[in-house]
C-alpha cells in the first residue's frame, strides 16, 4: 500500500513538472495535472495542500535531480579542469553563484599564474 502512495505522488509530481514546463505555472490548471497523472483532482489535493505546494515540491525534486546530475558530471571531470573548492566561496562572494563559464575563466586565469 505504501508503494502505491509513493507511486501516485511521483506520478503527480512528474505530470505537474511536465505541465508547468510546457504551459507555465499560471496557465496550468490542477485539472490538467490530474488528467496527465491519471488521478482525480481530489487525489491531488489529498497529497498537496495547494497548487503552490505542488510547485514547491516539483522544484525541490527537480532541483535535487539537477544537483545529482551535476555532481556526477563533476566527479567524472579531471581534477585539473576544476577550480579548487576553496576558491568557489570567493567566486560566489564576488559574482554570486558561479556559472560553468565563470569557473572555466577562473581556472584559466589561475592556471596561467601557476605556470
Amino acid at each position: 500500500m505504501r508503494l502505491q502512495k509513493a507511486e501516485i505522488r511521483r506520478r503527480i509530481i512528474d505530470a505537474a513538472y511536465g505541465c508547468f514546463w510546457r504551459s507555465g505555472f499560471r496557465r496550468t490548471s490542477v485539472d490538467k495535472i490530474a488528467e496527465q497523472s491519471g488521478v482525480t483532482k481530489r487525489t491531488i489535493y489529498s497529497y498537496f495542500r495547494s497548487k503552490d505546494d505542488l510547485l514547491a515540491t516539483v522544484l525541490l525534486r527537480y532541483g535535487e535531480l539537477a544537483a545529482e546530475r551535476l555532481q556526477h558530471i563533476g566527479d567524472r571531470m579531471p581534477a585539473t579542469r576544476l577550480a579548487p573548492s576553496r576558491d568557489v566561496p570567493k567566486l560566489r562572494r564576488n559574482h554570486g553563484s558561479p556559472s560553468g563559464s565563470q569557473l572555466r575563466a577562473y581556472h584559466t586565469r589561475t592556471s596561467a599564474r601557476e605556470k
